[in-house]
């Protein structure tokens, strides 16, 4: 859609038959998201032969600390790009463009602490975040590059969000493409060449988010963008940050909630089984994460359609939108799964060859991954809530997953299986947070067609 004049955007995303748009929408950014999940999986990988498997726990140590930036990020930007979608969908592009402008501040704002929380306090958040005297140091050495490059890589992630809830989601993908081909290349030159160790692999990745960021302002300042990034309406408004944290609270929790699950896990494997444990569950949980990121992919191309669906009220159509996603997530989820049972050995041994790894990484990440089917269902239910412009829903949703059901099982399953219990958590808590969600999802379609049916007994057409 990017060659289509602003007219022709939105047209589009009013009137095209659902299918056919979700697939123009919804494969360049499941592609995006794809390309990302692959880069920090070949990331991990190069670690992990450069450096050891000590430099692999480092990483998985580091992983909660990427996930509330990611957290921030994607809140920010998911947040805001539901509240554009429907600005949009109204016609009221001042309003969009206020919500670009404060975007934009309020990532500002949250990397500058960041930053300085990071500067002064790194070492005492890695202790907390589960780090061993084995791994605390491959752990530091990565974080403080990491964390300079912080504004760069929300900046990019929020932006994204914004440009794909206009309609144009192949800005984003070039974006993530250009990103993740620098670090690909990079990582490898400044780990075996240069020998920069975890500094170069931190450092590859903030040239990187630097170069995508570029692509995304290049395209927000052309003539080819629906929306304008103005000083003027940079100025924070506390109303927008309001309505953005509420419709981007599933997001931020979704990821909070997996920062604080990975400190948990990460402090309790420590206890059980030291550095070696914190290594197989990034390693898996990177491995996951390729399944999930497509998965993610596909509701960020469902939700300006959603979006500008509830603009118009155009019920009919949010309910196919809506069907549609599910039956492509559910089917990935699927796929995702057949992978790796069929290659779980294979896939393991990518990281490395040694003896622990091969004897116990096939069975563990067999078992993480018992639920994954319902994986695509429970991502779309959540991103679905939030296209419809309920945050709580979707937060509940995210919730359920995340937390509520896992922490207990999370405190209470090692008791009896010492580590093991870990990954027992793992599929009976997706197993009962996905009983919660598909109750909500269903008494949801069940007031969309109650919706639908009013209008049609008013005789309203929708198209």
């Amino acid at each position: 859609m990017a060659k289509l004049t602003a007219e022709q955007r939105k047209y589009k995303l009013a009137n095209d038959e659902p299918g056919p748009l979700l697939r123009e929408l919804g494969i360049p950014a499941m592609m995006g998201m794809l390309i990302t999940a692959l880069n920090n999986v070949i990331d991990t990988i190069f670690i992990g032969h450069a450096l050891g498997m000590k430099a692999v726990g480092g990483l998985a140590i580091v992983f909660p600390l990427q996930m509330i930036f990611l957290a921030v990020a994607q809140a920010i930007g998911t947040g805001g790009g539901s509240i554009v979608s429907i600005s949009l969908g109204k016609n009221r592009f001042d309003d969009a463009n206020r919500v670009l402008g404060n975007v934009f501040t309020f990532v500002t704002i949250f990397s500058l602490l960041f930053l300085a929380a990071g500067v002064f306090y790194m070492r005492p958040i890695l202790r907390v975040f589960g780090a061993t005297e084995a791994i605390i140091d491959f752990a530091k050495s990565f974080a403080e590059v990491t964390i300079w490059g912080f504004f760069f890589y929300a900046m990019s992630m929020a932006l994204s969000n914004i440009v794909r809830a206009e309609g144009n989601t192949m800005v984003a993908l070039v974006s993530r493409v250009v990103g993740a081909v620098v670090k690909i290349v990079l990582t490898p030159v400044f780990l075996f060449i240069f020998r920069w160790g975890m500094e170069g692999a931190a450092l590859s990745s903030v040239i990187a988010n630097i170069l995508s960021l570029v692509v995304i302002m290049a395209y927000m300042f052309s003539k080819d963008s629906l929306l304008k990034l103005k000083l003027s309406c940079m100025k924070p408004d506390f109303k927008i940050f309001y309505q953005i944290s509420v419709l981007g609270s599933s997001v931020l929790i979704r990821y909070m909630a997996g920062s604080i699950v990975a400190i948990l896990v990460n402090n309790t494997l420590s206890y059980y089984g030291q550095y070696f444990y914190i290594a197989m569950y990034g390693i898996i949980y990177r491995m996951k994460m390729f399944i999930f990121q497509p998965l993610f992919g596909l509701g960020q191309g469902m939700q300006p359609i959603v979006g500008f669906a509830v603009g118009t009220m155009n019920i009919p159509r949010i309910i196919r939108t809506l069907k549609l996603s599910f039956l492509w997530a559910t089917i990935i989820s699927v796929i995702g799964w057949g992978l790796i049972v069929i290659f779980n050995e294979e896939a393991v041994k990518l990281f490395g060859s040694s003896k622990r790894l091969v004897e116990n990484g096939d069975d563990l990440l067999l078992i993480a991954n018992i639920m994954l089917p319902t994986a695509g269902f429970q991502i779309i239910a959540g991103t679905m809530f939030t296209a419809l412009g309920k945050g709580i829903p979707s937060m509940i949703v995210s919730l359920s997953r995340q937390t509520l059901f896992f922490i207990p099982l999370l405190i209470l399953l090692p008791l009896w299986y010492e580590a093991w219990g870990v990954w027992y958590a793992i599929p009976l808590s997706e197993f009962l947070s996905f009983l919660v969600c598909a109750v909500m999802v269903w008494l949801e379609f069940r007031n969309l067609k109650r919706l639908e049916k009013a209008q049609a007994q008013a005789g309203i057409v929708t198209g």
